[in-house]
């Protein structure tokens, strides 16, 4: 039987004592004596269960929990409280509350939900509880919060409220973890039906088992039975059954959902286990803690104790112990799923209305505890940090930034619907509040509503106006002239930093234009100290703001270096101040305007203190971005040749060589589209920070947003959405910003200068100043990028700007020869000293050198064409000419007319190289006789396996020099890289080019009988590096983090290796490492035997002509032949040539003239080496210095990357197949590749020469995420898909909706070489972002009888047509030639046999289907 209640006795609080002592007598204490009569007598007395437990239980409750009794989902680096409250919103948004409405609040406990609910949604609520002492409590605590006017609280019986209430008496209903508690749920149900209005809603967080729990298991009847005692509810049912009551009693069912099902990184139960380690916050760690072992022990003794001495009702600490018991209880059944915190939203079926649709949680990155994700960003570049998770997190994701919470976006639409001033305003957080440590309410960093903002704008505004601007246009171009003639003045050979000029050129123009003073940087060898100051005050500032504060005051050394630089960026403040007030001018500038100006709204001055922090304001954001606009509009120009010869012919059209005058500026619109096509790729200023006015959603009513949160829209992010501006949005192209173009975009689509009222007032100012220099700069100027491979790297202050970005300045039209202002080729960066090294033979001896000049030029990014270039520099003295070398780009409008010039360049895939590029384009665009006077010839290098782009650019060249007057002296070579000839090829191309030009000039040269060489070598002591001497500089060092083995001994080996890059790099998914590799030790101690050196023995070389060895620079053996030369590559037909006219016996002779005669059998399909002939043959007396001279340069080898930046910015890793083969040239030593034998060395730790390449623009996974892949690869050709499957999967992860891709992947077998099988791959497979379809050639039993690749896509056709045609995938083959090729020919046989046409007619239809939707990277 159950305890009488009337025997109780009443507290002044509302609790009564008696029920509180016998509320564990409603439970069996032996579970195994529970019986149905137990139950039923809980049921029928269940008020009495109830309050017995309310009543012991409730000051429990708030002291370990809260004043919201219920559990909530969690987010990493959320606070619990937090949590709570978003888990109250979750549910009033997902019944669309609004305000007025009156609100039911069924169970409302001590009125938690109800206070945050009434103040989240603004409607009048009336709670109902039937426990005295919780309601006293209630209104207790919401008269302290001031709401009592709009919450109100009733004692009551939530089994009758349409008797207390009436019928149809309010808008909506919620119940929070309560309507569990009674006797039936059809019951209370039934009730809320009949008090809800017609059309109204009933929300419910429902507390039920699922079905995975089982009753007459006795465990699961163990768990169910603890949650009841633990949590007074009299008893737990299975989820159908609510679902079955809500039909029974009329309610439509809207939304479902089971919250504790979600993949959370933190479960509901997390506070209960008592595991501080995973609390989110400081102050949580006390929560936590009350469950840990300590806190029940101190719990337990402490409420016994205030127990016995009456402060605490007797029962107390019974239920308190029953409350343990639930706790462990709620956490198994968490683990073990049976126990989901279950969601529901219903209407009645009174009027019928649209299913609602429930808000999203806006997603969140894994956190830690207490930093939140401060620690996620990147200490120097933030910005890269942020650009990644919008990549991995799609248009919205929110960060626990320690002194802040910021929801990011990084979508159109979501920029779009921000630029609303009633619902946003600008946010002045973060960052920009630091910066109001020095510049206080300026224009740029004043909060909403400061009068001070409203007095300066409403005067300076005029200034900046259309009309004012104009008159600023003589000032701007006296500024512009003095940088030009800085940039004539050091001369092409110049290394400029254009962010720097472009810095002193924006500082100069601002303060003559808006100040009348003249700072004359360009006449001072440093930059302003202000400038510096300025640079180091606005990153402090950035990382002040994602510090605790309590760091910021400890840190002195920071602190007073912060001091400093305000006080210098004041000094030159105040003396501008100074100097006008003691000479006063009549001229209306800036600074007059600020000293002297009223404002007619308000009849007031600025401030002595206003006028100084708006001055600094614009001499900071006056010139800060416009130089990051400009840096960025020369970067994107010299990456897009077409674009900047586009931009050259309007210059030339409208300018002339005439000076730039005002009404030009119009008529530059090609200029203003790069400008605003550069603004659009990397806008300076990268965030626009608002905050919500009012409580909302965005995104359709996707996302809740709550009244004050900051939001930061990503404005690269937002003005590159594939869906304005395509799957190329990362593309710069000028054109889609060009006259009406610009005018169709969507509203806000384009936004670098902010927004509405706070947008950027100097914007017509720094529009001017921009168009101004681009225009002189491209007048007077061919501009060069001093390393043609740079890809952009960004430096960031509170704006970014391009890092490690330099340029040559060549002046136009003034030489008739080029002008070699670069050796760069494949990896090189811009050395920190003032000029480049010249690339000439001009330092031999003036008398008895040659006096005919060559000029040899190549296009090259592997570095094939560029060893042929360099081979005919070097052996250029010796036939009579003074050669010099360059690449192709440094002769765009410079075309040599007093000497040959000879051309070597490559195709890629049709394209030329990186540093060919500005000459193709410019070449292809001349029109009249530009070549006249040229004489010129063509040595072409490709691959004939893609005959449709075979020799496509050196074929372009050759033709066009001579249709625009140019002469050749000598027929186009072609070399096929994959032909055994190839070498051979070149070196008789190049005989018969000497010939050519020896009769052309009139160079008799003497018949050289020996070998001799213009190497020359000296011993010395000390030893140096190679990097820069290969053309290489920027070949940063990386550091090997892993380096482990994928196959089994059975396999060729295939490692996977892990690199730490330099802090300024950055790759995409798709992108190449570039490693400079050393020779394999064996090959380099070969050599030192053969010539009887000693390693350790240090040499200098000294060189007649350019060349790729260390010259003037001590260096030891080892160093030499380890890190310069290639040591195994063949034999060329020359080095054979060179071999016979060296001292040797009369039978060996007879060997090398049978090598020469059958070369291609006995020399290049064996890979015969020089060194190989020199150690078969020890009586060729060849000199050390002519061997080194007859070695091609040590190359860099490319991989692709095989992972994402998602996963991990700083550490790409690579797929390796480690070349070790028997000898093709029958040595017992086996074949050793020599960069994947360098790779395959590496030990973690290891320092490695290395840089990032890009890939072509296609080799890259879809923007969008919803276009599936479908990828070919064989054996380590699966490295860039590995990459692009892991950037899916962070996708997926981060919860967005990405296309299943499939991978045809060829190894061996699956216990062999199936890299990855068994973790990654197999861990995407079951993530659902990838389908493997695998070709075993050793066992294609175990791949449904397919051998290769091209096999398996056969046999899965129907799929691959299904992705093509009816889910625009795309398409991407990595591997060798011939598999590459076999892909090709099965793809052609599936258009075939779906169009039933001929050969010919696939083969067409095959090149038109894969525009823009095939890509291939393909190796041997």
């Amino acid at each position: 039987m159950a305890p009488s209640a009337t025997e109780s006795t009443a507290h002044a609080d509302g609790r009564v004592g008696r029920r509180i002592e016998n509320y564990t007598a409603f439970w069996q204490k032996d579970i195994s004596k529970e019986a149905e009569q137990d139950t039923g007598n809980r049921l029928d007395n269940y008020a009495d269960v109830v309050n017995g437990y309310y009543d012991g239980a409730t000051s429990l409750y708030e002291y370990g929990w809260g004043t919201s009794f219920h559990f909530s989902r969690y987010y990493k680096g959320e606070s619990f409280y937090q949590a709570l409250a978003r888990h109250e919103h979750y549910l009033a948004f997902k019944m669309n509350l609004k305000p007025g409405m009156r609100v039911l609040d069924v169970g409302c406990g001590i009125g938690g939900p109800a206070r945050e609910i009434a103040q989240f949604a603004d409607v009048q609520i009336v709670g109902l509880n039937n426990n005295d002492y919780q309601v006293g409590r209630a209104r207790q605590l919401t008269k302290k919060a001031g709401l009592e006017k709009q919450i109100t609280y009733t004692v009551g019986d939530f089994m009758k409220l349409a008797e207390q209430f009436g019928e149809n008496s309010f808008d909506a209903v919620y119940a929070i973890e309560a309507t569990v508690h009674a006797p039936s749920w059809e019951g209370v149900y039934g009730e809320i039906m009949k008090v809800l209005k017609p059309g109204g809603v009933f929300g419910v967080y429902e507390w039920c088992m699922t079905d995975k729990w089982d009753p007459s298991i006795p465990s699961h009847k163990e768990v169910a039975h603890e949650i009841e005692i633990g949590n007074g509810i009299p008893e737990m049912r299975h989820l159908h059954k609510a679902r079955q009551a809500f039909v029974n009693v009329g309610l439509e069912i809207e939304h479902e959902e089971d919250l504790a099902d979600r993949p959370d990184p933190i479960p509901w139960y997390y506070p209960l286990e008592g595991d501080i380690g995973k609390a989110q916050t400081l102050w949580d760690m006390f929560t936590v803690w009350r469950m840990s072992s300590s806190g029940k022990f101190v719990t337990h003794h402490g409420l016994w104790f205030i127990e016995k001495l009456g402060m605490v009702p007797k029962g107390t600490w019974e239920v308190g112990e029953t409350l343990k018991i639930a706790g462990d209880a709620l956490v198994k059944s968490g683990r073990e799923k049976y126990d989901p915190t279950h969601d529901r939203d219903q209407k009645t079926t009174r009027t019928t209305t649209a299913t609602k649709t429930m808000t999203t949680p806006i997603p969140s990155p894994p956190a830690l505890p207490f930093l939140g994700h401060i620690a996620t960003l990147d200490r120097d570049i933030p910005q890269k940090t942020f650009d990644l998770l919008a990549d991995q997190y799609g248009e919205i994701y929110q960060l626990n930034l320690i002194t802040r919470q910021s929801i990011l976006l990084a979508s159109y639409e979501m920029q779009n619907e921000l630029s609303n001033e009633k619902r946003f305003e600008k946010a002045v957080v973060g960052a920009l509040e630091q910066v109001r440590n020095g510049m206080g309410d300026g224009l740029f960093t004043a909060y909403p509503g400061e009068e001070n903002w409203g007095i300066a704008h409403r005067l300076l505004m005029p200034a900046f106006s259309t009309a004012k601007v104009r008159d600023m246009f003589g000032d701007m171009t006296d500024i512009a002239s003095q940088m030009l003639t800085k940039w004539e003045r050091f001369g092409p050979r110049h290394v400029i930093d254009p962010s720097e000029d472009f810095t002193r050129l924006a500082f100069d123009t601002i303060t003559l234009c808006a100040m009348s003073y003249r700072l004359n940087t360009f006449y001072s060898e440093n930059t302003h100290p202000f400038v510096q100051a300025m640079a180091d005050f606005l990153a402090e500032s950035g990382r002040r703001a994602n510090r605790p504060p309590i760091m910021n005051t400890i840190m002195r050394g920071s602190n007073a270096k912060y001091e400093e630089d305000m006080q210098t960026m004041n000094a030159l403040v105040l003396e501008l101040i100074e100097e006008r007030r003691k000479h006063p001018t009549e001229k209306q500038d800036l600074l007059n305007i600020m000293l002297n100006g009223v404002d007619q709204k308000t009849g007031q001055r600025l401030s002595d203190q206003s006028i100084r922090q708006n001055l600094l304001t614009f001499l900071v954001a006056g010139h800060e971005t416009t130089s990051g606009l400009l840096t960025f509009t020369l970067y994107y120009l010299c990456k897009h040749p077409e674009a900047m010869r586009k931009l050259r012919e309007e210059v030339d059209e409208v300018l002339g060589d005439q000076p730039l005058q005002l009404d030009d500026i119009g008529k530059l619109k090609y200029a203003a589209a790069c400008l605003r096509e550069a603004l659009r790729l990397s806008p300076p200023a990268t965030i626009r920070v608002v905050r919500s006015l009012e409580d909302t959603t965005i995104g359709g009513g996707k996302y809740a947003i709550q009244k004050g949160a900051v939001l930061a829209m990503l404005t690269a992010k937002c003005q590159m959405d594939p869906k304005v501006w395509g799957e190329d949005a990362r593309e710069f192209k000028p054109e889609r910003m060009y006259g009406e173009n610009f005018e169709k975009l969507p509203p806000n689509a384009w936004q670098p200068f902010g927004y509405g009222m706070r947008a950027c007032i100097g914007r017509p100012f720094a529009w001017q100043e921009a168009h101004i220099a681009l225009a002189s700069v491209i007048q007077k100027f061919d501009i060069v990028m001093h390393d043609p491979s740079y890809t952009l790297e960004l430096k960031q202050t509170m704006t970014i700007k391009p890092k490690g970005f330099y340029i040559h300045a060549i002046p136009r039209n003034r030489s008739p020869s080029p002008v070699p202002v670069s050796l760069s080729s494949s990896l090189v960066d811009a050395p920190h000293m003032p000029h480049s090294r010249e690339s000439s033979s001009e330092g031999a001896d003036a008398h008895a050198g040659p006096k005919q000049k060559l000029y040899v030029v190549y296009g090259s990014n592997t570095g094939t064409s560029q060893t042929f270039a360099q081979r005919i520099a070097s052996d250029a003295p010796s036939h009579g000419f003074k050669a010099t070398l360059g690449i192709l780009d440094s002769i765009v409008e410079h075309m040599p007319t007093d000497g040959p010039l000879v051309v070597v360049t490559a195709s890629f895939e049709g394209e030329p190289a990186d540093n060919a590029a500005h000459f193709f384009e410019w070449m292809q665009n001349t029109k009249g006789r530009e070549m006249e006077n040229v004489k010129f010839a063509v040595f072409g290098c490709g691959n004939r396996d893609w005959v449709r782009t075979y020799q496509k650019v050196p074929k372009i060249i050759d033709a066009v020099l001579e249709e625009r007057g140019g002469k050749r002296l000598h027929e186009r070579g072609e070399g096929d890289a994959q032909a055994a000839e190839f070498f051979q090829v070149f070196d008789e191309w190049e005989a018969q080019l000497w010939k050519t030009l020896a009769g052309e000039y009139g160079i008799a040269v003497a018949e050289q009988k020996s070998a001799a060489s213009g190497i020359k070598m000296k011993t010395v002591d000390p030893g140096t590096s190679r990097a820069a001497v290969l053309r290489q500089p920027d070949a940063e060092l990386g550091r090997v983090v892993e380096n482990r083995l994928l196959t089994s001994p059975n396999a060729p080996e295939k490692r996977h290796i892990e690199f730490k890059l330099p802090e300024s790099m950055t790759y995409r998914a798709g992108d190449y490492l570039s490693i400079l590799p050393h020779n394999p030790a064996r090959d380099v101690h070969r050599v030192i035997s053969r010539f009887s050196l000693s390693p350790e023995q240090q040499i200098v070389l000294s060189s007649e002509g350019p060349t790729s060895l260390p010259v003037d620079k001590p260096i030891s053996i080892f160093s030499l032949l380890s890190g310069y030369v290639e040591i195994t590559q063949p034999a060329t037909t020359r080095d054979l040539r060179d071999l016979l006219a060296v001292e040797c016996s009369d039978a060996t002779k007879t060997v090398l003239e049978d090598l020469s005669a059958s070369y291609a059998e006995k020399v290049t399909t064996r890979r015969l080496s020089i060194l190989d002939i020199l150690e078969d043959h020890p009586d060729i007396q060849l000199p050390f210095g002519t061997f080194l001279e007859m070695l091609p340069p040590m190359r860099v080898r490319q991989y692709s990357i095989s992972s994402s930046p998602l996963h991990d910015p700083t550490q790409p890793s690579l797929t390796v197949s480690v070349v070790e083969a028997p000898a093709l040239s029958g040595r017992k030593d086996p074949f050793l590749g020599v960069a994947s034998t360098f790779l395959a060395s590496l030990r973690p730790g290891d320092m490695v020469q290395l840089a990032v390449r890009g890939s072509s623009a296609a080799f890259h996974p879809p923007e969008d995420v919803s276009i599936p892949m479908i990828m070919f690869a064989a054996g380590s050709g699966l490295s860039p898909m590995r990459g692009f499957l892991q950037e899916r999967a962070a996708q997926k992860k981060a919860g967005r909706d990405v296309a299943k891709s499939t991978l045809f992947f060829g190894c061996r077998s699956p216990a062999e070489d199936f890299l990855y099988g068994d973790s990654d791959l197999k861990e995407w497979q079951e993530l659902g972002i990838v389908d493997v379809r695998p070709a075993f050639s050793r066992c294609p039993e175990k791949s449904e009888g397919c051998k290769y690749v091209q096999d398996r896509a056969w046999q899965d056709r129907a799929l691959v047509r299904g992705a093509y045609d009816h889910h625009n995938a795309r398409l991407f083959t990595c591997g060798s030639g011939k598999m590459a090729l076999g892909v090709k020919k099965v793809l052609t046989q599936m258009i075939k046999e779906s169009r039933d046409c001929s050969d010919e007619e696939a083969a067409t239809l095959f090149e038109k289907a894969i525009q823009g939707r095939y890509a291939t990277d393909i190796f041997e």
